[in-house]
């Protein structure tokens, strides 16, 4: 599986610490790509806090052919753009699909491209 994490989050640019995200939480966006040609992959929302760059985020949709199954991430991120974290995959859940077999996860390390 090859994932392309891309972090959303709210920026203000006039403020003590420029382009630094501002209180103490942030509402973020993981948009996630597979490879070329294959199903796109479901996108996460949830929330960045900034004293501690705690990520969590939670979303739905098709994976493996089956129809809203949970796709959750748990990780953090640093002040250099580092992420690592757990996505997991097809949770057993109230009112999700669950994935034959029970859940993936996967451990993600990542970091800020220039």
């Amino acid at each position: 599986l090859f994932v392309l994490f891309h972090l959303i989050t709210s920026w203000i640019i006039n403020s003590p610490t420029i382009g630094q995200p501002q209180g103490p939480s942030q509402t973020i966006e993981i948009v996630g790509g597979s490879n070329p040609g294959a199903p796109a992959f479901p996108t996460l929302q949830g929330t960045f806090t900034t004293a501690t760059g705690a990520v969590t985020a939670q979303g739905s949709g098709t994976v493996a052919g089956r129809s809203n199954v949970l796709v959750e991430f748990v990780g953090t991120l640093s002040a250099n753009g580092n992420l690592n974290g757990t996505l997991t995959v097809g949770r057993a859940a109230a009112g999700f699909t669950s994935l034959p077999g029970g859940a993936i996860v996967y451990n993600v390390a990542g970091f800020k491209s220039p």
